[in-house]
């Protein structure tokens, strides 16, 4: 078995949808990420805030299990080492990265606690071909989702080609921006409009939680189930919240025991039209 895959199929209803944005440092320049933007004095957790966040989801943890997604920036910049020896989870840890560090440094992290990669291919910084060698070593020894980006008719050709190379334990998610065709894409990589498709003969799909509802600007209501956290130690109701900067009041160095169980059973959240979608990718 993957390590750490067994915790992919369970209801979205049991555990809390965290996320860390741990830094906005980056060692990709790539131009469509606000990253390369803060390039001269980027935002970056301190010491204090990670081990304030790491009480925070610890504490959380103990209440329903924590899916945690750990992103920046790149967090492999970070000592992920020493973070994940800290976490106490249940869920395994998903790392979102650019696959820039060295595969065994992927697989040590898997040892010290298991963990699932979600990267994304950038055309501009890595060529296609390092880059699939990377995630097909990888899902040896845990789960590897790859986003794939088509916004031309150029990078469908690549999409194409990289979806033919990767692994079939690999997940992939197609994104299609700025591609008007969608007939095209659809008969072209075997995908409909909410991007399940067959990747050799296997299907996957990319669900939304229900707590978001996305596409239809409606105001979220959701049960106390999500929970962002960033590099200063801000806390939102979810990721595209802290897109919006609206945190919810209190940061980390709060009392976050009493805050977070004075919001009660619902968060009423600011935002009244997602612009993004928090996902679980489901296997089947």
């Amino acid at each position: 078995m993957i390590s750490g895959s067994k915790d992919l199929i369970n209801s979205t209803d049991d555990y809390v949808h965290a996320y860390w944005i741990l830094t906005r440092k980056c060692n990709y320049k790539c131009h469509y990420c606000v990253c390369p933007t803060m390039a001269m004095n980027p935002p970056d957790a301190t010491d204090e805030v990670i081990t304030k966040t790491i009480e925070a989801y610890n504490y959380l943890d103990k209440i329903s299990p924590v899916n945690l997604t750990i992103t920046g920036g790149e967090p492999t910049l970070k000592d992920l080492h020493s973070i994940l020896q800290r976490l106490s989870l249940r869920r395994s840890v998903t790392i979102y990265t650019n696959l820039s560090a060295t595969v065994d440094y992927y697989i040590s992290l898997n040892t010290v606690h298991p963990i699932k990669i979600h990267s994304t291919l950038h055309l501009t910084q890595v060529a296609p071909s390092e880059f699939v060698l990377k995630c097909n070593n990888l899902c040896k020894d845990m789960p590897v989702l790859v986003k794939l980006m088509v916004t031309d008719p150029k990078t469908l050709v690549i999409a194409r080609e990289t979806l033919a190379k990767l692994h079939k334990n690999v997940v992939v998610e197609i994104h299609t921006a700025g591609v008007t065709s969608k007939e095209i894409i659809t008969k072209t990589l075997r995908m409909n409009t909410h991007t399940p498709f067959l990747h050799n003969n296997k299907e996957i799909s990319a669900y939304g939680l229900s707590r978001i509802n996305s596409f239809k600007s409606w105001t979220c209501t959701a049960p106390k189930k999500a929970i962002c956290i960033d590099y200063y130690g801000a806390v939102y109701t979810c990721k595209a919240h802290f897109q919006d900067n609206k945190p919810l009041g209190f940061t980390i160095f709060d009392d976050f025991e009493a805050e977070y169980g004075a919001l009660g059973d619902t968060i009423q959240c600011p935002i009244t039209e997602c612009t993004s979608d928090l996902e679980v990718i489901k296997y089947k």
